[in-house]
């Protein structure tokens, strides 16, 4: 059985090696919804990904890739694009998301592949468990 193809111009490889740099941010983090905890943890390339918690239950999570992003929240899963980084220049433009009309697959596969191989595996483990099985 094949995984499912990556986002284009998007390897997994690259994926792994930028996984490997995410790091949590503990200050400066936006603040979370009332009530709830947050984690934020970031990497090249404007890789971000945040955990929104109430208690020890995940609430939210959001990745953004490589001009991808990815939400799982009330037991939703939704996909998109954003323009937060200018591919070309690598700076960030804005914070406009576009989202899918149904789940896009490959951002999907793209957002496993940066879990799977964060530093802190258990988080990542953690997080994969919130996802559809490929």
């Amino acid at each position: 059985m094949t995984s499912p193809a990556l986002p284009p111009r998007v390897s997994a490889d690259r994926l792994a090696r930028l996984a490997a740099e995410v790091r949590e941010i503990r200050h400066g983090v936006r603040q979370a919804p009332r009530g709830l905890a947050r984690r934020w943890l970031h990497g090249p390339q404007f890789i971000d990904i945040i955990v929104d918690y109430e208690g020890d239950e995940i609430i939210c999570l959001e990745i953004t890739y490589l001009g991808n992003w990815l939400i799982f929240e009330d037991q939703r899963l939704a996909t998109g694009q954003t323009d937060e980084l200018d591919a070309d220049q690598g700076h960030p433009q804005s914070r406009l998301i576009d989202p899918h009309e149904r789940t896009h697959d490959p951002i999907l596969a793209g957002a496993r592949v940066l879990l799977n191989n964060l530093k802190d595996q258990s988080l990542g483990q953690q997080l994969l468990a919130l996802l559809p099985p490929d």
